[in-house]
Parts: structure tokens; C-alpha cells; sequence
């Protein structure tokens, strides 16, 4: 797996980040001269043919994704947030374009780690080299649960994302996506600021006490064109598929279109590895408009 860059937010860039060998090179022949033909006895001068140079650029020298890890700001928390962050294959050659993101929270007892032990950097690279996905740009935060966290999510770490990073900063071109607890943050944070993410995926969904009655109120609040796309899937030996099953009627009845999946499975990595391909094809389903390949 390649290596994970320590990133300093306060001078990351593109460029900063750029190791050496990723900067963008130029292969140039060298211009041949017809010499004059040697001959014993004086001769008339022959014209000097100059070829033009022919200028190629090299792809870039590793098309695999990479992770960094920052810092962001975060004026809703006590401490800045950390931030586990995908960059796709090609993006450190800084050929200027520019990416979705997908934002992905863990669960509870869990760090952004659980993203590595599910597979996502092979998953995402394969997806991305077969054509099956946009590349993208995929955030996996530390949750703090001791503020805030949605306000900070919306309102510090996607603006900062945004400003150190060479994403699409539209709501269409961003995604947010959870596991287990992670999921009922995501579901939070998708209600409480819905112009900010245009899909939701909630997997293996867990909804804690009170947050049925903050869900419901912004479900009735917001109208369902404002909402984003759901995909909401479970176990079919998952303990708390009641979380799962609740939302789904919640939505149904207010005639909010969703994808609802019960899968083979239980609640752990096993169940999350063997679905992510699916999570990340569907987040990248919006995402047509974009070209594919590194």
C-alpha cells in the first residue's frame, strides 16, 4: 500500500504536496543536423536541415491513489478535525482537474482506520481504472461527538476541503456516507444542512435514542426536492436492522425515493468489505457527467 502523507493544512496545495517524481515531464528529441559530406576537393556548401523538437507529455508515473492526512480547522469543535483523505490516481500530477468528493464517517469506537481494513484504497483504484467510477476525492474524518459534529462537517471541514483541494465544489459533486454510527451521524448532518451534500448512504445504519425525533422533524421540515439521494442497506443478520427498517418507513410514507437493500450479512467489516464496490459505484451513479479514467 503506498505510503500516507502528513499534510500541514495551513500550506498544503497541490503543488506542495507534489513529490518530485509526480511533476509533470517532457520528453524532447533532440534537433538532427544533415552534415556536409566530406569530400577531397572543394565543394558547395549544403543546406543545413533543422527538425523541430516534438514535445510529449509523459503520463503521470504512478496511476494509484494515494492517501494524506490533515488537519482542518474547526471553529463548531475544541480541536481541529483530523482527516483521512483518498486522493485518485493521476491527481498529484496537477494537470488542473478537478474532482467529486465523497466524505465517509466511521462508527462508533472506530477511527477513519476502518476505511483501510474494508479495502477502500484498492477498491477505489480498481473502480477507477476500469471506468466503472469518476475519480474522486474520498474524506474520511475523525467523528468528535463531544460537539457539534454536523455543524463542523458542513460549515468547517467541507469549506476547507473545498479550499485545499482541486474538487467540484457543488452540491451535485458532493456525497456523504457513513457505517454503523457513522450512518446516524451522516443521516444528521444530510437533514440538518441539505445543501450541502446531494447523496446520502447510510450502511448498516444505527440510530441512537433521540435522534428519531431530530430526524423525523427535519424530514417534515425540509420538502423532499431539497433532500439528497438515499441508498440505505443492512444485513440480514444485523442486530440493528430495526434502525434500517424504521427509516425506511419513514421515508416510504412520505413518498421519498430510496434505494432500501437487506444483504446476506452481519454488522462488521466482513459485510461492509464485500458491499463497498456497490457503495462506491452508486455514489459515482450521479456522476456521469464527468469524465472516466486517471
Amino acid at each position: 500500500m503506498p505510503a500516507t502523507f502528513v499534510v500541514d493544512p495551513a500550506v498544503f496545495t497541490a503543488s506542495t504536496a507534489t513529490p518530485l517524481a509526480e511533476l509533470p515531464s517532457a520528453t524532447v528529441e533532440p534537433s538532427a543536423t544533415a552534415a556536409a559530406t566530406a569530400s577531397p576537393v572543394p565543394a558547395a556548401p549544403t543546406a543545413t536541415a533543422t527538425i523541430q523538437p516534438t514535445i510529449t507529455e509523459s503520463p503521470c508515473l504512478n496511476p494509484q491513489g494515494v492517501y494524506v492526512d490533515l488537519l482542518a480547522p474547526a471553529a463548531q469543535l475544541a480541536k481541529p478535525i483530523f482527516t483521512h483523505v483518498y486522493l485518485p490516481p493521476c491527481y498529484l500530477k496537477d494537470n488542473g482537474r478537478a474532482y467529486p468528493v465523497l466524505y465517509l464517517l466511521h462508527g462508533m469506537n472506530q477511527t477513519p482506520d476502518i476505511w483501510d481494513q474494508v479495502g477502500l484504497l484498492a477498491v477505489a483504484d480498481q473502480l477507477i481504472l476500469n471506468g466503472e467510477l469518476p475519480p474522486l476525492v474520498i474524506v474520511m474524518p475523525r467523528v468528535n461527538e463531544n460537539g457539534d459534529f454536523s455543524a463542523a462537517l458542513a460549515a468547517d471541514l467541507v469549506p476547507h476541503i473545498d479550499a485545499v483541494l482541486r474538487t467540484l465544489p457543488e452540491r451535485s459533486h458532493r456525497a456523504l456516507g457513513g457505517i454503523s454510527r457513522g450512518g446516524g451521524w451522516a443521516l444528521r448532518s444530510a437533514l440538518q444542512y441539505p445543501q450541502v451534500f446531494g447523496a446520502l448512504g447510510l450502511h448498516s445504519l444505527a440510530i441512537i435514542w433521540g435522534d428519531d425525533n431530530r430526524i423525523t422533524k427535519a424530514l417534515n421540515r425540509n420538502p423532499p426536492a431539497t433532500l439528497p439521494r438515499f441508498y440505505l442497506d443492512i444485513g440480514a443478520n444485523d442486530s440493528l436492522q430495526v434502525s434500517a427498517a424504521w427509516l425506511d418507513g419513514l421515508l416510504s410514507v412520505r413518498n421519498i425515493e430510496h434505494t432500501y437493500l437487506i444483504q446476506a450479512g452481519f454488522h462488521g467489516p466482513a459485510y461492509w468489505r464485500a458491499h463497498l464496490p456497490d457503495y462506491l459505484r452508486w455514489y459515482g451513479s450521479a456522476w456521469g457527467d464527468l469524465p472516466r479514467g486517471p
